[in-house]
């Protein structure tokens, strides 16, 4: 029974399309679940319910998970922004935003911290 919650919550998990899409945290958390699953279980997650949505203080407490590990992981920091600035995702800030993804993206896969799950990560080979 348990197993089949842990698989039953990853599939509510809901799909990113747009930056919008990120106002709740659960998708920046999803990520840490997979790369750093020793320091975040996808059960601490807040997740909405199959056609809701999550409440303020759900999106904020998954935010503060994401602020936390970034200031607990990466050698230097990465999370510039504050938690409104992806409750209320403005348009000014989706450079910040982006920069802040790609700043994830090089610490989970082009150059893994130590603390990346090996076991789900897969280097990405490119040839110039």
């Amino acid at each position: 029974m348990e197993a089949s919650n842990k698989v039953n919550r990853w599939l509510n998990l809901p799909d990113v399309g747009e930056i919008r899409d990120l106002c709740d945290g659960v998708g920046i958390c999803a990520l840490f679940a997979l790369y750093c699953s020793n320091d975040l279980k996808v059960e601490e997650i807040s997740v909405p319910e199959p056609g809701d949505t999550l409440t303020i203080y759900d999106s904020i407490t998954n935010h503060s998970l994401v602020q936390k590990l970034c200031d607990d992981l990466f050698p230097e920091p990465i999370y510039h922004l504050c938690v409104t600035d992806f409750l209320y995702i403005h348009g000014c800030m989706k450079q910040n935003i982006l920069c802040f993804l790609v700043d994830l993206f090089v610490h989970l896969e082009i150059n893994p911290i130590l603390r990346v799950n090996r076991l789900t990560h897969v280097p990405i080979r490119v040839e110039l």
